[in-house]
């Protein structure tokens, strides 16, 4: 840490900070955000009683902490009951933009949340997402921090996600949310992996023929 005179400078924490970022400062503490832990953390301005705020946070930027009441006098659309959003209020170009926490999406009045009904999980390069079969353009990067290399995906029952990873070369599982992620085969070879992929693809396709069918029907 460093005044704005550039003297004296103290370091507060030189270990396990792999890739910060974001940094903020509210009262005496300090926060940030790494990359590479995908975390939020904290600590005093002194670098003592060191925290995590938010384990994972996928993708984790810039950080600005905020007290309730420190721009009196400011007000936008959602400065009043929330903007009519029942849980996130968003301002965007000079209009409310009503969202939901981790795991639901908006109903069709765009203002109350609800947990989908049907949706769709896929893999990309480095992460899974998910995509409600009920509004197309809701979709969502899961904050699942431990995925690094997904090869293929399956659901089960109780919000669970399971899938393989080729890079770690373990079998994971997480939930929606992002609680729970662990466990699963560690250290199989990447012909396994490839082989439950397909099967777990398999699983997946016939899942949605069932699904299908039930639809059309």
């Amino acid at each position: 840490m460093v005044p704005y005179s550039g003297s004296p400078r103290r370091i507060l924490i030189s270990s396990n900070l792999p890739h910060t970022f974001g940094f903020t400062i509210l009262n005496d503490d300090l926060y940030w955000t790494d990359w590479q832990r995908r975390v939020i953390e904290k600590s005093n301005t002194n670098g003592l009683n060191r925290v995590i705020i938010k384990d994972p946070f996928p993708d984790p930027m810039g950080l600005r902490a905020v007290k309730r009441g420190q721009w009196a006098g400011i007000s936008n659309g959602c400065s009043h009951s929330n903007g009519g959003c029942k849980e996130l209020c968003f301002w965007v170009q000079s209009r409310v933009k009503c969202g939901c926490r981790t795991g639901f999406e908006l109903d069709s009045d765009n203002v109350t949340c609800i947990d989908p009904p049907a949706f769709l999980i896929y893999s990309g390069a480095t992460d899974l997402h998910r995509v409600s079969l009920i509004k197309s353009e809701s979709e969502e990067l899961l904050p699942l921090g431990k995925v690094k290399a997904p090869v293929a995906v399956e659901t089960m029952g109780g919000g669970w996600i399971y899938w393989s990873d080729s890079k770690v070369k373990a079998l994971l599982r997480g939930k929606v949310d992002g609680s729970g992620v662990g466990g699963g085969v560690e250290k199989v070879s990447l012909c396994f992996l490839y082989e439950v992929g397909r099967s777990l693809l398999v699983l997946l396709f016939y899942y949605m023929l069932v699904y299908r069918f039930f639809l059309d029907n």
